[in-house]
Parts: structure tokens; C-alpha cells; sequence
């Protein structure tokens, strides 16, 4: 996801012919500036398949009658899901509530009223390349990341490197795995933007085969500069849509992406991307691309889509709207909302909680690059 928060608050410019719409902070006014930033600004009502001026006439006379911001929450309850797009969502503060909320589309939840759902101790049953089963004693979600371990340690001869970024090393086959989580330089738990990334792969020996787990990958800011990485010379990547009027379909002439890559990763070294549900957004755009790469194989389930950068606004009452400015295609004319189905995917074999088995696709990945390199 390419993250530019436009953080406005001059809002009153978007409706001058309602000045009121601004000066009152009432659940009409602030409806009313929610479904105009969205009518004008909003990219994807195609491909979403929403009838904005239906949800106006269903939902206007309710904001109407709404007293508090309770009441509005809970009219955005019901229009923000119709979206079904992840980057479309409203953060604000809800009177009870001790800390910020936010309402993302595919779940709304306030702080005063959210519950940690109950986690449940689960054996699983792991096949392994070599037909050897494997009993793994999973005590909670979190403790996934100990199964991967395991596996790739105990099992496919894999140790985990001293390096910033997750990442591990095959010494016996000359393999590597990096797992960046976010595409961007912050103090979230596995970021990476180019730096990190050229300092990871610079330590790591993969002459054999590479690995990028994007699995658990919900984007960030340094697509581009990441994707230098792994070809040589200009290359056209992609081209970009934005908006130039306030008609749902008033969009600008495409504008491509270019960019003179860095060529660290070569092309005679197999890539394999591991995707997932939670591959969304950056890292969705990341998979689509590296697709195109002679060398890269996809592998896993299909990603969480979301091809646009996003824009924040915010709403009379404080609360912040986020929403896509603009598309995002292939040189194919793919657009890179969508999700993206992998080369090979992984069946689910694994009756445990995870629903991204992941151990099972990096399993898959390596049974790939052991046919690829002979062994």
C-alpha cells in the first residue's frame, strides 16, 4: 500500500453551497461530508459494484434522525463493509471509549465493546516433502511463527540469520527466506524498505533459489524502490489512474511508473513469493509485478488485493475518512485491486486455526526449488 496520508482539514472548500455542513458537528452534517468526499474521490465504485445514490437514499433520512455519534457509528457500521475494500475505512473517538477506534470494512469494532476471542490449544499434522509426518504442538496463533520455525530449522536444515529483517539460511542448498511484514522504514516488527532489504539480501547466500514470504505482508510506502531490487535497466512496471473531476468515471490519462533497476537479485536465481490473504495492498501490487519476472513463482492462496494509495480526510465531528485516490494496473492492464491467484496454490491440508498455512506453502515452496535445482 502505498500509504500518502493527505491529512486536510480545510474540508469547508468541498461544500460551499453547505456551510452549515462544517460549522455544526451533527450526524446529518457529518453524513453529508462523508458521502460527498466519497462520491467525488472514490475510485473503485466500478469494480465494487456500489450504487452511491442508493446508499444516500437508504441512509440519509437515518442520519437524519440520528441524535449522537453512537447513532452514526452505527450507520457507518452498515455502509463502510459495502466497500469491501480494505483500505476504505473511518478512525475516530466514540464517547465511553478510553482510546481511538477505528471501523475498517471488513469488521467495525469500538474499543469500549470489542472482546479477544478465546484461543484453543491445537495438535496439527504436517506433511513433509519426504512423505515423514510430523506432529506439531500449537499452543496458540501467535506461536505460528514457532511451527514456521520448527520446520525450517528442525526439519528443512534452515537457520535463522542475526540480520534486522526476518530471515533465513539453507547453507546445505543455498537457499534463502526473507519475511518482510511491511514495505516501509518504521518500528513496526519486520519492516523493510530498499535499504533494509539490499542489507538482507546482501547477507544472505541464495544462489539456489529465493524466498519472500509476503504471507502475513500488509503493504507500506517503498514499493517501488524494493522492486528495483530484483530486475536491471529502465523498465516500465505500471501505470496509475487518477482522479481529475468529481464524476465516478472522470479519471486522468494513464501514468506510468519507470524505473531504473538495481539488478541485486539475478535473473537466473529462482524467486518464489509466498502470498496469502493478508499479502494486501504494496504487497499486492509487489506480487502482481514480480509476476511478470521470468524467474518468479507465485505460491500459496490467493492475495487480499487493494492496487490504490490513500488519501485521509477528516470529517466535521474529527473523524478521519480513508479511502484510494487513485488505480493501479499491469503493463497487462491488470487492475491490481483485485486479488491475485498464485502460480501454484496450496491447499489447505493442516486442520489447525491458521487459515494462511503457512508452513504448509513454504513446504511447497522448497518441495519447488529442490525439483527446480535437482535435489
Amino acid at each position: 500500500m502505498k500509504k500518502y496520508f493527505l491529512i486536510i482539514f480545510a474540508v469547508s472548500a468541498l461544500f460551499s453551497c453547505r456551510n452549515d455542513i462544517i460549522t455544526k458537528s451533527t450526524p446529518e452534517n457529518v453524513f453529508l461530508a462523508f458521502w460527498k468526499i466519497m462520491d467525488e474521490n472514490y475510485v473503485y465504485f466500478e469494480e465494487k459494484g456500489i450504487d452511491w445514490d442508493s446508499v444516500y437514499n437508504i441512509y440519509y433520512p437515518k442520519a437524519q434522525t440520528a441524535k449522537t455519534d453512537r447513532d452514526l457509528f452505527n450507520i457507518f457500521a452498515e455502509i463502510v463493509p459495502m466497500f469491501n475494500d480494505r483500505h476504505v475505512s473511518l478512525s475516530g473517538y466514540l464517547p465511553n471509549n478510553f482510546s481511538n477506534g477505528t471501523f475498517p470494512s471488513y469488521y467495525i469494532y469500538d474499543n469500549s465493546s470489542f472482546e479477544i476471542e478465546t484461543l484453543f490449544e491445537t495438535d496439527t499434522l504436517f506433511q513433509m516433502p519426504k512423505g515423514d509426518d510430523v506432529i506439531v504442538h500449537i499452543p496458540d496463533t501467535a506461536c505460528e511463527i514457532c511451527v514456521k520455525e520448527v520446520i525450517l530449522m528442525k526439519y528443512l536444515n534452515f537457520s535463522k540469520t542475526p540480520i534486522k529483517l526476518e530471515s533465513y539460511q539453507n547453507t546445505i542448498k543455498n537457499y534463502g527466506m526473507i519475511v518482510p511484514r511491511h514495505f516501509e522504514n518504521s518500528n513496526l516488527y519486520g519492516s523493510a524498505n530498499e535499504q533494509i532489504m539490499t542489507e538482507c539480501l546482501n547477507n544472505l547466500n541464495y544462489s539456489n533459489g529465493l524466498i519472500i514470504n509476503l504471507i502475513h505482508n500488509e503493504g507500506g510506502t517503498d514499493l517501488w524502490g524494493i522492486l528495483s531490487l530484483f530486475y536491471s535497466g529502465e523498465r516500465t512496471v505500471a501505470y496509475e489512474l487518477f482522479k481529475t473531476g468529481k464524476g465516478h468515471n472522470d479519471f486522468s490519462e494513464k501514468i506510468y511508473q519507470t524505473f531504473t533497476g538495481k539488478g541485486l537479485v539475478s535473473e537466473t536465481v529462482p524467486v518464489i513469493l509466498l502470498t496469502g490473504p493478508d499479502t494486501f495492498s504494496a504487497a499486492n501490487q509487489f506480487a502482481y509485478i514480480m509476476k511478470d519476472l521470468p524467474n518468479c513463482i507465485l505460491i500459496g492462496k490467493k492475495t487480499g488485493g487493494g492496487g490504490g494509495a490513500i488519501r485521509e480526510l477528516k470529517l466535521p465531528n474529527s473523524w478521519q475518512v480513508h479511502y484510494p485516490f487513485e488505480k493501479g494496473f499491469t503493463m497487462q492492464d491488470e487492475n491490481m485491486e483485485y486479488p491475485l491467484m498464485p502460480d501454484i496454490y496450496v491447499k489447505r491440508v493442516n486442520a489447525n486455526h491458521d487459515v494462511t498455512n503457512e508452513s504448509d506453502v513454504i513446504l511447497k515452496a522448497i518441495e519447488v526449488l529442490d525439483s527446480i535445482n535437482g535435489f
